[in-house]
């Protein structure tokens, strides 16, 4: 039914096309769950329908895939070595890029998306960051006999989870299988097999994230997370190459995150900051400046080139530099903020 509507749809019949589209992605939901990825694939193809169609209905299916997205990101890849787990990853990456890319477009009139879109990138972020318990035990010298006990049963859990992720609604209930109770039996084990790491690590909820991070962020501070994509053109249906960051402006009494657009020009990308520094403060700052005006420090979380950049030496409008208006500390990753001790402080120089 999924590829008859998607037919129709490539014909231009859009009745037909919707009428299928939506009943495929009912059938499917309701044989497999919300957290499947065929059911992840008939909601992304409906958002792509209604992209052009309904606004509203866009950003929901976009939701529901993104739902599916931030659940395997969290529950699953972790469980495999990094090579194939960010090789997964990269198969849903052109997902993320085009959802992101609609709704930030789109992000004024749903005061949610914005929330919703930083779930997804947290959930990225911990995939990528998640330990990787195969290549850990491997490397282990020694092993202890709990040690290898423990990775038996993890990987015997593992197996099963992978397996029941796979499975009709049916099917699990006939196997006597419940994720959430695998989900909850692997990762005791791995606190004992990983105790000091994943203890001071972040666990698998995404919804939990941001008010965590809220949390930890005191009077005056902000979170400026960087995430890159390639923005998708709804008109021309290509993705963008040149190099963007969609980024996440979030305070501790925000009641919504702020989506800032970062896409910098050979300007900067063929130029070192100390030759090229009106560029970078235009390119980089200035998108940002208003946003971030009422913060005093800036907590930065920056990606792939904004690794490079010294935000604190970057113009502001009225030709001071950043760091002569702000404290400035740099976070390897959003979670940081969350382990990090409550003095603990990297200053940008």
């Amino acid at each position: 039914t999924l590829n008859i509507g998607e037919a129709y749809l490539a014909l231009g019949q859009d009745s037909l096309a919707s009428d299928f589209l939506t009943t495929a992605y009912v059938k499917l939901d309701q044989l497999y769950g919300p957290k499947h990825a065929r059911v992840f694939t008939a909601a992304y193809s409906l958002a792509d329908y209604y992209a052009e169609r309904d606004v509203k209905l866009a950003l929901d299916y976009y939701g529901r895939a993104a739902d599916f997205v931030d659940y395997h990101f969290l529950n699953v890849l972790p469980l495999l070595p990094t090579a194939e787990r960010l090789s997964s990853m990269e198969r849903y990456k052109k997902f993320i890029d085009k959802y992101f890319s609609f709704g930030y477009q789109h992000h004024g009139e749903n005061p949610t998306v914005g929330s919703k879109m930083y779930n997804t990138a947290l959930a990225y972020q911990h995939a990528r960051e998640a330990l990787d318990i195969p290549t850990t035990v491997a490397l282990t010298k020694e092993p202890t006999a709990d040690l290898r006990k423990s990775y038996n049963q993890w990987k015997a859990l593992r197996s099963q989870i992978i397996t029941a992720t796979e499975k009709t609604v049916a099917e699990r209930t006939e196997m006597n299988v419940d994720l959430n109770e695998l989900l909850t039996d692997i990762q005791a084990i791995e606190k004992t097999m990983f105790h000091a790491y994943l203890n001071n690590h972040v666990g698998r909820e995404s919804d939990g994230f941001i008010s965590s991070l809220k949390a930890r962020l005191q009077s005056g501070d902000v979170l400026v997370n960087f995430f890159p994509l390639h923005w998708f053109n709804m008109q021309s249906q290509h993705f963008n190459d040149q190099e963007a960051y969609l980024t996440f402006v979030l305070g501790p009494t925000s009641t919504k995150i702020d989506l800032i657009e970062i896409s910098l020009t050979q300007n900067v990308l063929d130029v070192e900051q100390s030759r090229g520094q009106s560029a970078y403060s235009q390119q980089i700052w200035s998108p940002l400046e208003d946003v971030l005006s009422s913060h005093q420090r800036l907590l930065i979380v920056p990606t792939k080139r904004m690794n490079l950049v010294a935000f604190g030496a970057l113009a502001t409008k009225d030709g001071s530099l950043v760091w002569d208006e702000y404290k400035i500390d740099r976070l390897s990753s959003p979670f940081a903020l969350i382990n990090r001790t409550a003095n603990a402080s990297i200053q940008d120089k």
